[in-house]
């Protein structure tokens, strides 16, 4: 483990319900309205595992932060 730091400033949050094969269109959609409400990306994303899976679950109730930085 090694500590970090997140920007500040303002981001852009979706939660992404379900597997993690589907997180590639997530972080498509949310580009998408980026873009839809005419704000500039900034460089910076990260992933926020708020379920955390086990062999026994279901990953239709796995729950994903996504944060993308804004210009």
């Amino acid at each position: 483990v090694h500590p970090g730091s997140l920007p500040a400033g303002r981001v852009a949050r979706l939660v992404h319900v379900g597997g993690y094969d589907g997180l590639g269109e997530s972080w498509g959609r949310l580009g998408a309205w980026i873009a839809e409400q005419n704000l500039a990306p900034g460089t910076v994303i990260w992933e926020v595992y708020v379920t955390e899976p086990n062999p026994d679950m279901d990953p239709a109730d796995l729950r994903t932060e996504l944060y993308w930085t804004l210009q």
